[in-house]
């Protein structure tokens, strides 16, 4: 009997590993997000960039770089809004394990469905539009790039 107290876990230790992962979380989201948006601006638009200024003859389909464009800046906005979620829903996260310690971690006090909500299947959504995106603005570049070199 004594073994079974001790493989199970208390509110506090589940408090603390999953508060800590919250902020974990958050800071790592933080770090990735800023290395995504450095990535996707600077590579995307210094490439566009290089083509524009070869200057050697006059570009073709022009179009396509613009709606190259326009997809790239859809998927940082994409990228933003769902890293703001993300981060919001930590933030809820915290606050909630926090209450859930100040009432001594009553069991009917904390459900994680109910600190986060909906916001995780929101992110899910927006990372997928992210991706494709980025993917449908690096392919009218390349097309471009194609049709221009």
């Amino acid at each position: 009997m004594s073994n079974q107290n001790q493989d199970q876990e208390t509110p506090y230790q589940y408090y603390k590993e999953t508060r800590g992962y919250a902020v974990d979380f958050k800071l790592k989201e933080w770090t990735r997000f800023e290395n995504i948006l450095f990535v996707l601006t600077t590579g995307a638009f210094v490439l566009s960039i290089n083509l524009l200024t070869g200057g050697h003859k006059q570009l073709a389909q022009p179009r396509l770089m613009v709606v190259s464009w326009i997809s790239l800046f859809l998927s940082l906005v994409s990228h933003s809004v769902s890293f703001f979620l993300a981060k919001r829903s930590s933030e809820k996260l915290i606050d909630a394990l926090d209450k859930w310690k100040d009432k001594n971690f009553k069991p009917e006090i904390f459900s994680f469905k109910t600190a986060v909500g909906n916001t995780d299947k929101w992110v899910e959504y927006l990372n997928y539009s992210t991706f494709f995106l980025m993917l449908l603005g690096l392919l009218f570049l390349t097309i471009f790039a194609s049709i221009n070199l």
